[in-house]
Parts: structure tokens; C-alpha cells; sequence
């Protein structure tokens, strides 16, 4: 990045929750982003002319992946963090009972 955030966190991306194991169609509960507190990403999942309402990908409370009409309404959020390339995972398969262990210099 530009180096311009003081605190450079995001909201999660639909990308980042499909590398994660999750999908719009399957249930993962061993993914770390699994949960059944529904939550916003970052990414939009189109737009409707007729009504005027934008929507976007999020979480729901089934565990799965889908989208959401008006994006006005109060979910959660899932923040992330992104590491530089050279971190190396040491430990871990990145589920929440085996969580990716991180080595930094």
C-alpha cells in the first residue's frame, strides 16, 4: 500500500473467505472464518436499477456464504490483517482449533 493508514485493517473479502474453505453452497465449521454471526465483506455482489439497492457478500447465519439486499442493515464485521510475503507459517492448518502460527523476523 501507500503507507497512508495509521492501523491498515480491512473488512474481509469474498475472495479471502473462499481461500478460507467457505462458499455460497457448503458448510465449513473447521474454516477460521466460519461462524453463525452473520457479517459483512467488502465486496459487492451487484446492484439492482429497479430498486436502487447495491448489495454485497456476506456470511449469513448458516454458516455459508451469500448475499444481502441493502447494505444499511446492522451485521458484523470480520476485520483482517495482511502479512508481508516473506512471513512464513511455522504451525498450523489455519482452522480454529489448529490455527496457522506465524514467524516474523
Amino acid at each position: 500500500g501507500n503507507k497512508a493508514l495509521t492501523y491498515p485493517v480491512g473488512l474481509i473479502t469474498y475472495d479471502e473467505l473462499v481461500f478460507s474453505g467457505m462458499d455460497n453452497i457448503h458448510i465449513n465449521k473447521l474454516s477460521w472464518a466460519y461462524s453463525t454471526q452473520q457479517y459483512w465483506t467488502m465486496s459487492p455482489s451487484g446492484f439492482d436499477a429497479a430498486s436502487g439497492y447495491a448489495r454485497d457478500w456476506i456470511q449469513n447465519n448458516a454458516g455459508s456464504l451469500g448475499w444481502w439486499w441493502g447494505v444499511a442493515v446492522s451485521l458484523g464485521a470480520r476485520p483482517v490483517i495482511n502479512l508481508k510475503s516473506d512471513v512464513k507459517i511455522t504451525e498450523g492448518i489455519g482452522t480454529a482449533n489448529d490455527p496457522f502460527v506465524v514467524e516474523t523476523n
